[in-house]
């Protein structure tokens, strides 16, 4: 789970970007 949290987590901060 905190894995995941993280890869998401990176994904939206992408997404923003």
């Amino acid at each position: 789970m905190s894995e995941k949290g993280r890869a998401l987590n990176d994904n939206k901060k992408q997404t923003n970007r």
